[in-house]
């Protein structure tokens, strides 16, 4: 994963990075050396007390990035230094990424397979808020522990579940984690109503692609058996590019699900009724959705009216 300290800073509400004392009492050093006496007149650039720049650098306070981005440049001025290698150092050593007065959580340095699965469940049937939170509805309370847990353990964050009729909505209040999927993973924010797309990391690896289905396919995909036996998987929408795209991914691993208009002609679904298929995808793709994995596998017809879970 690329350094994403930067677009960080575009973001809307103040972000601060902790970990970096060491890294901002070496600049503050040197700067001060360059400097000689004119070093509290240069720390009047940044319109906070020198106290502050005390706390930053003995770890008692995390700095705002945009300032920390701030000082980056005005050490490059003084010393050379170039501000993006330094601005990489600073990747390396950071260990969290709070708002103000809240404490701080753990952003991802790396893509991982775990991160691809919750992108795609997010990206299926969750919801990037532009109320700085993200919103994940899910059925099962097995599933919803599931999906808490990988939270917890990508973000050393606890979501908050609350129970609404037949849905667990699980509640991610946190800006660096919103300022995560919206600014680096880049899922749309607001209404995603023809604004879903692929992710770019989901491409690295087959083993990103095929989590990333998965999640997809576990959130806002189902299976259908219908009264006569006949199993089919789909996953529907109503933006037919981007299930073009999820197409051309399945195809990838040899699985073909052709796109079709749906039943009540409001949108688009990826379909197949055939066995071969249907074996490919679990082979390959498969469910963790303890009910979608249950009826995916089902070796039987089961009775009764046509469902989809």
């Amino acid at each position: 994963m690329n350094n994403y300290l930067g677009k960080l800073i575009t973001y809307k509400r103040p972000l601060f990075i902790h970990g970096l004392e060491s890294l901002i009492k070496e600049i503050l050093e040197e700067i001060k050396s360059k400097t000689k006496g004119n070093f509290l007149l240069f720390l009047k650039k940044f319109r906070v007390s020198n106290r502050m720049f005390y706390y930053y650098k003995n770890g008692k306070k995390a700095i705002s990035i945009s300032l920390f981005l701030e000082l980056l440049q005005q050490y490059e001025i003084i010393t050379d230094k170039k501000t993006f290698e330094m601005l990489d150092k600073a990747f390396f050593l950071f260990n969290g990424i709070s708002s103000r007065a809240n404490l701080p959580v753990i952003l991802p340095k790396n893509y991982t397979s775990e991160l691809a699965y919750l992108t795609g469940f997010i990206l299926g049937d969750g919801h990037v808020s532009k109320r700085l939170e993200i919103v994940i509805w899910e059925e099962t309370n097995q599933h919803t522990k599931y999906l808490t847990n990988l939270i917890e353990k990508l973000f050393d964050y606890q979501p908050t579940v609350i129970k609404e009729k037949n849905y667990n909505i699980i509640f991610i209040s946190s800006a660096p984690i919103h300022a995560f999927f919206s600014k680096i993973i880049q899922l749309p924010e607001g209404k995603k109503k023809f604004k879903e797309k692929i992710p770019e990391f989901v491409f690295i690896n087959p083993e990103f692609s095929i989590n990333f289905l998965r999640g997809l396919f576990d959130s806002d995909g189902g299976v259908t058996i219908s009264k006569n036996g006949k199993k089919s998987i789909l996953l529907s929408s109503s933006n037919n590019m981007f299930l073009n795209e999820i197409s051309t991914l399945l195809k990838k691993f040899d699985i073909h699900l052709p796109l079709y208009q749906s039943g009540n002609r409001k949108g688009f679904e990826l379909r197949s009724f055939k066995h071969v298929e249907i074996e490919k995808f679990n082979n390959t793709i498969g469910f963790l959705h303890p009910i979608k994995q249950m009826r995916a596998n089902a070796p039987v017809a089961q009775s009764g009216r046509a469902t989809t879970s």
